[in-house]
């Protein structure tokens, strides 16, 4: 959210300036990440193509754009898991196999008004099954609009 990119940028802000020098912007990178001096510079090129100051906002829109163009992480295991909560394999997950994976998998009790809540939502085209793509579609506008921070 946007607190937690806020406090992220504080790290690179050290001196408490408000903006990131290139200078500072490569010691926060060689000595928490391990980046090494050619990949800073890359770092460095495209974070600062613009300008010579990184601001807190221009670090956020950064961070976001890049989280976004690297795609839904972990995609291939949620096919893995969708095909094992697909217990008579037909492509589908029907409502009891969506209980049944919330049964088995959920670290704590989930009432079951609200998985069937979340399952109508997930079904998009309303045909009692949710679908691979479905669930993909469903996590990926979820995952999206976690980085749609209020501005």
């Amino acid at each position: 959210n946007q607190h937690q990119l806020e406090c992220a940028f504080k790290l690179y802000d050290h001196d408490g300036t408000g903006s990131i020098s290139q200078p500072n912007l490569r010691k926060v990178l060689a000595s928490l990440f391990g980046i090494l001096p050619d990949q800073c510079e890359t770092v460095c090129a495209s974070c600062f193509a613009d300008s010579t100051e990184l601001t807190c906002q221009h670090f956020i829109s950064l961070y976001l754009k890049s989280v976004k163009a690297a795609g839904l992480p972990g995609l291939e295991d949620l096919r893995d898991a969708f095909d094992l909560f697909d217990s008579d394999k037909n492509g589908s997950l029907d409502l009891s196999e969506l209980l049944h994976a919330f049964e088995q998998c959920a670290p704590s009790t989930v009432p079951r008004d609200r998985i069937e809540e979340v399952f109508h939502i997930i079904d998009a085209n309303g045909d009692g099954t949710i679908d691979l793509d479905e669930m993909i579609q469903y996590l990926a506008k979820s995952w999206t609009d976690g980085f749609n921070l209020a501005r």
